[in-house]
């Protein structure tokens, strides 16, 4: 892979998108009776907004999940008419406004399935109307019901014990959970889980259904419960009600060496497919449309790893020992980001390293040789490429905004030795400042944008304030400085701007404050 390759990507990113022509023919029904839902007869195009939308372009045998996983993190699909053989769909958000959110982010973002770009828009009819045939599918039949938003867990084939604290790291991670109850029912371990939306609720069952917590075993069995409400009468080993606990104490329930004892001692493997969607609730709150972007192509590739099939990851697995030059490798599939708009006077590949290393194992760091300002960043795993693109891109660095993509390529080759390119590319596979190593590290939990507020941990008990502040100030105005009142080890820091705050962490994570401590530092939501 050549330096002239990455170029020809970085000028391909701008070509203009060729917009689809809009063909009504495609939308006629025909004699079959099956198919007697009414449907359009035109299009609205650029018109006024309906909560039916009408898709084209579908592959072939596309199947309706993966039709609904264009809108999951949108809002509630309320109905659904395959029409199957005309590669188009009609889909009926629950929603008005989810309906326009949908349309916004796919007018900007391709929506792509199995490698096909598919086309949305808002449908002439208002709503889809059952005129006889009973064609469609809706989540509300009771085949599939989601009338609440409390799910009934059954641990088949239990190996390894549960625990609420296992339970809430996968679920949660789907949406809000509200409450958990556990108990024991014929022999199996079983759970209730009540989410704050019943929209959370049909997710996690979607990408949660059939897995296996450990590798070939625990596998999570998933049906919608009756039950509308939870009890939690207390909070103990085996029911809690997360509504009720402190949210700083659930950042830091889970001990790293308790959740080690709990691993299995077994070797497993470590894939995409269970890495879950991020929340509804965080496309609400993210304005830039490239971030935007990296959501639909981790619900797309989550969907592409689902169809090998249940069992062949775990949410919970350690990642495995991969081989390659350096050390481990990245699994492919997106697991390169390119970064562009660089300060190439300023950037270095550790710069870099540790920046991207906030959210994810960055494994080899390439600037490219015949355009410095860009560089290519290769993670271990291709969900946490996804992560750095949804929290870095249009950051502040050396006076320039970053400019984030997927690279079209799957990993980062090393450069022969002597060739031009040899400073230019580093092998970071063995580091030992990787935060995600271990498997159930509560770094996880902690991932955040950068703001103008730091994290820093590991401060020995003999180092005063003003020392610390002092490794701060050499990267900007250090505002505020605040200890931990129940941990000294562990403070606050407020620089004066979110690029102050990314300069500070990139000098001073792992700064040796003492012949026997280095700092560790890490973006944060606390405030001062």
């Amino acid at each position: 892979m050549s330096s002239q390759d990455h170029f020809g990507e970085l000028a391909s990113q701008h070509k203009p998108e060729k917009r689809a022509l809009e063909q009504n023919s495609g939308l006629g029904m025909s004699g079959d009776s099956t198919k007697k839902a009414k449907v359009d007869s035109g299009l609205s195009g650029e018109g006024s907004p309906s909560k039916v939308i009408h898709i084209r372009h579908l592959p072939n045998d596309t199947s309706e999940r993966e039709v609904r996983s264009l809108a999951v993190l949108f809002g509630h699909v309320d109905k659904l008419l395959m029409l199957q053989s005309k590669n188009q769909a009609l889909l009926e958000m629950e929603d008005l406004d989810d309906a326009i959110k949908l349309v916004d982010f796919y007018s900007t973002v391709p929506a792509n399935i199995r490698g096909n770009k598919v086309y949305l828009q808002f449908s002439n009819h208002k709503e889809l109307k059952n005129s006889g045939g009973g064609s469609f599918s809706s989540h509300a039949d009771s085949s599939d019901p989601d009338g609440n938003a409390i799910l009934r867990v059954i641990v088949d084939n239990m190996v390894y014990p549960i625990t609420l604290d296992i339970l809430h790291e996968i679920f949660s991670k789907y949406g809000h959970v509200l409450k958990i109850v556990t108990f024991n029912k014929n022999g199996q371990f079983q759970a209730l889980i009540q989410f704050s939306t019943k929209g959370y609720a049909s997710t996690a069952k979607m990408y949660l259904d059939r897995q296996n917590i450990y590798t070939g075993c625990n596998t999570l069995c998933i049906d919608y419960s009756t039950l509308t409400n939870l009890t939690v009468r207390y909070n103990d080993e085996k029911m809690r009600d997360y509504t009720q606990l402190d949210p700083a104490d659930l950042d830091l329930d889970i001990d790293e060496r308790s959740l080690d004892m709990r691993m299995p001692p077994l070797p497993m493997s470590r894939g995409d497919m269970m890495k879950p969607p991020p929340p509804r609730e965080a496309l609400h709150q993210i304005a830039r449309i490239n971030e935007l972007r990296a959501m639909a192509d981790m619900l797309q590739k989550q969907l592409e790893g689902n169809m090998h099939g249940p069992g062949s990851s775990s949410p919970l697995s350690p990642r495995p020992s991969l081989g390659g030059e350096g050390g481990r490798s990245g699994n492919g599939g997106g697991s390169v980001v390119l970064v562009s708009n660089l300060n190439d006077k300023m950037i270095t590949n550790y710069a870099l390293f540790v920046l991207f290393g906030c959210f994810g194992d960055v494994l080899r760091v390439k600037i490219l040789y015949n355009k410095k300002d860009s560089a290519l960043i290769q993670f271990a795993e291709s969900f946490q490429a996804q992560t750095a693109l949804l929290h870095l891109n249009g950051i502040p660095l050396h006076g320039k905004q970053l400019h984030l993509s997927l690279s079209k390529y799957s990993s980062v080759q090393m450069p022969k030795e002597g060739s031009s390119e040899a400073g230019l590319t580093k092998d970071y596979g063995d580091s030992p400042l990787h935060r995600f190593r271990r498997p159930g590290s509560k770094n996880v939990q902690h991932i955040h944008a950068p703001t103008e507020v730091l994290h820093i941990s590991n401060i020995p008990l003999d180092v005063e304030e003003e020392e610390l502040k002092t490794v701060f100030e050499e990267s900007g105005t250090v505002v505020r400085f605040k200890y931990f009142e129940s941990d000294r080890k562990m403070a606050l820091v407020e620089m004066s701007s979110v690029e102050e705050s990314v300069l500070a962490l990139i000098a001073a994570h792992n700064y040796p404050i003492s012949p026997s401590s280095h700092l560790r530092v890490s973006f944060t939501k606390s405030t001062i």
